[in-house]
C-alpha cells in the first residue's frame, strides 16, 4: 500500500511539474506577441520597480538648501510643480509657417516635391467596423486604464451595436476636428529611472494613463500613418523606429560591424601607429519625445503633404492638455 501511495505521489508531482513547465512555455511565447515586457523582466531576471510618493526631497524656491518632507500637501505641490515643467518647449518663438523658420532651418520643412498628394487620399476616410474589430485583437490585456477606469477588456466584450456607435463617434471626432473634453485629462504616474529615485522627483519618470476609447482611436490613425510612410518610403532612411518591417536591428548591424571590421584589420598590424581608432558618438536627448513642439510638428506634418484636417486633429490631441499626478491617498 505504501509503494501505491509513494507511486501515485510521484505520477501526480511529474505531472504538475509537466503542467507548470508548459503553462510558463505558452507564458513565454504568448509574451512574445503580446507582453514584451514581462518577457523581458523574465529574461533578465528582473522586478518590476514601483515608488510610493509619500516622502520627498525638494529645493524650495530661493534656497539652495534641500527639505525632507513627508507632508502630503507639500509633496502634492511639488510634484504639481515638477510635472508643469517636466515638458514642454522653452522657446518664445512662432512658427505659423515656413517662412517664420531661421533661414538655416527653411528648406527643411518646405513641401517634399516628389510626394503626390493622392498617397493620402485614403487617410482621412472614414473608420470602419472591421477596422476597429482589427485593432481591438491587437490591444493587450491587463492594461492601466484612464480617468474613467475603462479598461480594452471592457470595449472588447461590447456589444457589436455599441461597437458601431463607438466607431461612429470615432469618425465624429475626425469629421469635425474635435474631442471630448475629459480626453483632454490624464492621469500621471511617476515611477523610478533605472536607478534608485531617492526621494527625488528628477530621478522618475512619467507614465501618462490616457482614456482607453482614445488610446483606440489614436491607435486607427497610427496603423493608417504607418501603412502610408512604409509604403512609400517617406521617412528619412535611418527613420527605423515602429515602421512596418522596421527596427533598430539594422543600425545595430551597422554598428556592430564597423566593431568588428576593425578588430579584424588590426590584429594584422604590428605597429601599434598602423592600427586603426574607432569612435563611436551617441547622443541622448532628454525628454526628446516629451519635448517635442507641437508648431514645429504641424509643418513637418504639413511637409510630408498629410491632409489639412488630419494635422489639425493630431497637433489638437498634443494642445490643451490637464493631467493629474497619481499619489498615495
Amino acid at each position: 500500500m505504501l509503494q501505491l501511495y509513494q507511486q501515485l505521489y510521484k505520477d501526480q508531482k511529474t505531472k504538475w511539474s509537466t503542467d507548470r513547465i508548459n503553462y510558463f512555455i505558452e507564458r513565454r511565447n504568448s509574451d512574445l506577441s503580446n507582453n514584451q515586457n514581462r518577457m523581458l523582466n523574465s529574461l533578465l531576471n528582473r522586478k518590476p520597480r514601483h515608488i510610493t510618493l509619500d516622502r520627498l526631497i525638494y529645493t524650495p524656491e530661493g534656497s539652495d538648501t534641500p527639505v525632507y518632507t513627508t507632508k502630503a500637501q507639500t509633496i502634492a505641490e511639488q510634484a504639481r510643480l515638477h510635472f508643469q515643467t517636466h515638458a514642454g518647449s522653452t522657446s518664445s518663438a512662432v512658427y505659423n509657417s515656413v517662412e517664420d523658420l531661421p533661414e538655416p532651418w527653411k528648406q527643411e520643412y518646405l513641401p517634399i516635391p516628389y510626394i503626390d498628394a493622392n498617397w493620402w487620399s485614403t487617410f482621412d476616410s472614414p473608420i470602419t467596423m472591421d477596422e476597429l474589430l482589427n485593432t481591438l485583437k491587437t490591444l493587450p490585456n491587463n492594461k492601466a486604464p484612464g480617468p474613467s477606469g475603462i479598461t480594452y477588456e471592457d470595449i472588447k466584450h461590447l456589444h457589436p451595436s455599441i461597437l458601431l456607435k463607438l466607431t461612429t463617434f470615432f469618425n465624429l471626432c475626425l469629421r469635425h476636428i474635435t474631442l471630448p473634453k475629459a480626453w483632454k485629462q490624464a492621469l500621471i504616474f511617476p515611477i523610478p529611472k533605472p536607478y534608485e529615485w531617492e526621494y527625488l522627483l528628477s530621478n522618475t519618470r512619467p507614465i501618462t494613463l490616457l482614456e482607453t476609447p482614445q488610446k483606440i482611436l489614436y491607435s486607427i490613425i497610427t496603423q493608417r500613418l504607418n501603412n502610408i510612410l512604409s509604403k512609400h518610403n517617406l521617412l528619412q532612411h535611418n527613420n527605423r523606429a515602429g515602421l512596418k518591417g522596421q527596427s533598430t536591428y539594422e543600425p545595430l548591424v551597422n554598428i556592430q560591424y564597423a566593431i568588428e571590421s576593425v578588430n579584424f584589420n588590426n590584429q594584422y598590424k604590428r605597429s601599434s601607429r598602423n592600427k586603426q581608432d574607432l569612435w563611436i558618438a551617441i547622443q541622448d536627448l532628454s525628454k526628446a519625445y516629451d519635448r517635442v513642439d507641437i508648431r514645429l510638428l504641424r509643418l513637418s506634418l504639413l511637409r510630408l503633404k498629410i491632409p489639412q484636417a488630419i494635422t489639425d486633429f493630431i497637433c489638437q490631441t498634443f494642445s490643451d492638455r490637464f493631467n493629474q499626478v497619481i499619489l498615495p491617498n
